[in-house]
């Protein structure tokens, strides 16, 4: 009889969770969840899109227009941040590999452009329809946990990252955005610096919001400033590398040229000497195995996918 009285109390609980009053904070806001909830009330399950838009400004635009390779290099490296945070939420924080095809599914966006004098914008939404995620075998529970999708936690994060750079002291030491970058991991931070640099080389102001059906939209200002410091503090702290171990068989041994490994799922690693001096290649022949610790870091070219980099940090012979 108990275990009824609490299992009645906690469904009591979500019933009233699920119907209370929404969250607003501006005008538009209000409007919006207000028609989201009318919505909502015709249908079974979440069928409502989450949306988002950014708003580019300053010296990098022309009335209008801006230039197209800046453009294209920017939103490419704001789908990448958006993916490595929802690895990030889904575990997949090293820079070593891809992620899983499920994470990088969920939290793809397709993008609908506009503009408006004095600015560029551009309207976005995920490509993946909120029941495709939710309601993978297309039954809707009678009472749910969460209508969040992976690509809304996702997108505010990044929001919630760019937005406190502006609000930094001069010592971001202990920092809250500091603690969170190192959190989310060096793919974050990696894919988080590319976007800074794109802006700041592009000498744009960027507004970034993002509406989640039945929440407060979420907003930031990312200044060309604000976007240089934050890239010069993932470099200084290192944010965007991580220590790895890359054990297999040496083919190539060299102080002044790359090391070439065959790792153990027999793919060849190409690793910068870095640290590796002559005196600790000199005893190791070809064909030993090895361990060597390497630093990686992710790099990327314009237009070509991320890549990671491997500097060698010290290298020791296996026992057979």
């Amino acid at each position: 009889m108990d275990s009824q009285k609490k299992d009645l109390s906690t469904l009591a609980s979500k019933l009233l969770a699920a119907h209370s009053a929404p969250a607003w904070t501006t005008p538009q806001d209000l409007e919006r969840i207000s028609f989201e909830s009318f919505a909502s009330d015709l249908t079974i399950g979440r069928r409502l899109h989450s949306s988002g838009r950014i708003r580019l400004t300053g010296e990098g635009v022309q009335r209008h227009s801006a230039s197209l390779e800046h453009l294209g290099m920017l939103m490419s490296r704001i789908q990448r941040l958006v993916s490595a945070i929802g690895g990030a939420e889904e575990g997949f924080r090293g820079l070593r590999g891809r992620l899983p095809a499920t994470v990088l599914s969920r939290t793809k966006l397709h993008l609908n452009a506009g503009a408006k004098p004095g600015s560029v914008v551009f309207d976005f939404e995920p490509a993946l329809p909120p029941e495709e995620e939710l309601y993978e075998d297309g039954v809707v529970p009678v009472i749910e946990d969460s209508q969040q999708m992976l690509v809304d936690r996702a997108m505010k994060r990044a929001i919630g990252l760019v937005s406190t750079v502006g609000s930094l002291g001069p010592d971001a030491d202990g920092s809250d955005f500091l603690a969170e970058v190192s959190d989310l991991g060096p793919r974050t931070a990696a894919a988080l610096a590319e976007v800074a640099k794109s802006v700041s080389l592009a000498d744009f102001d960027l507004d970034i919001e993002w509406r989640e059906p039945h929440k407060p939209t979420s907003r930031s200002h990312f200044s060309a400033k604000d976007a240089t410091r934050l890239a010069q503090l993932v470099a200084m702290r290192e944010l965007d590398s991580e220590v790895d171990h890359i054990i297999g068989v040496i083919h190539t041994i060299s102080d002044i040229s790359r090391i070439h490994v065959q790792a153990d799922d027999q793919s060849v690693v190409s690793i910068k000497p870095g640290k590796i001096g002559h005196d600790e290649l000199a005893g190791i022949r070809h064909g030993q195995r090895v361990d060597v610790t390497v630093d990686v870091k992710v790099t990327q070219r314009a237009g070509e996918e991320p890549l990671p980099t491997y500097v060698g940090r010290s290298i020791r012979v296996l026992d057979s």
